[in-house]
């Protein structure tokens, strides 16, 4: 749910070299979604499966069409920290104009709903590696979320990952960007790093309290 079809289609390009390479005939795989499809690589024929399922990963992430559409994380601090604003009576045939605080607290809504169904699906992750000895490495594929002050579900999660000794590893499928406007929508975007520390926040917050990192790489 924080990855969208163009990006999904670079983690299947991705993920099928990156399971050849960097994991060995001994390691234990799983791969999980939000949507809650699980498939784990024990056995040398359940490996050889691996690309198959690799094939079948969608995302689920629509992006607003709308150039001028209020982001999730200005949306979090006008809910959190922005307080209300004196709205203006419109007059006779005025058109009409959504309340900026509703629409704030609509996206703030989705984007937690979203954000929990990903840290549910981490935790569900989390706790199918705790058995295994040793130190365990969870890769999560994602475009980044916020960090929301009202959700205690982050700390939960880290929490977990700290008694079970694994560590989670945060890649963003999108690789590296310029922050140049591109064809499909002509706006500037925020540099990689700034965005580490407010649309991606929360990911990066899971990232760095497990001992883990988020990579922005073109090379996963």
């Amino acid at each position: 749910v924080h990855i969208s079809a163009p990006a999904a289609q670079t983690v299947r390009q991705q993920l099928v070299p990156f399971l050849e390479t960097q994991t060995s005939s001994s390691d234990s795989v799983t791969i999980r979604t939000t949507s809650g499809m699980a498939f784990a690589a024990r056995t040398p024929f359940e490996r050889d499966q691996l690309p198959r399922v690799v094939s079948c990963l969608r995302g689920a992430l629509v992006r607003s069409p709308f150039r001028d559409q209020m982001g999730e994380f200005d949306a979090m601090r006008r809910v959190e920290y922005g307080g209300r604003e004196e709205q203006s009576t419109p007059g006779p045939g005025a058109s009409f104009s959504a309340s900026p605080d509703l629409v704030a607290e609509e996206l703030y809504a989705v984007a937690k709903r979203r954000i929990r169904q990903t840290l549910s699906a981490l935790s569900l992750a989390i706790d199918a590696v705790a058995a295994a000895p040793g130190r365990k490495a969870i890769v999560m594929y994602s475009e980044g979320f916020i960090k929301s002050p009202s959700m205690p579900e982050y700390d939960r999660v880290v929490e977990r990952a700290r008694q079970v000794n694994a560590t989670v590893y945060v890649i963003d499928p999108r690789g590296l960007e310029s922050g140049l406007p591109t064809a499909a929508d002509g706006q500037l975007k925020p540099s990689p790093l700034l965005m580490l520390d407010t649309s991606g926040a929360g990911s990066s917050y899971l990232a760095a309290s497990t001992g883990g990192r988020v990579s922005i790489s073109n090379d996963a």
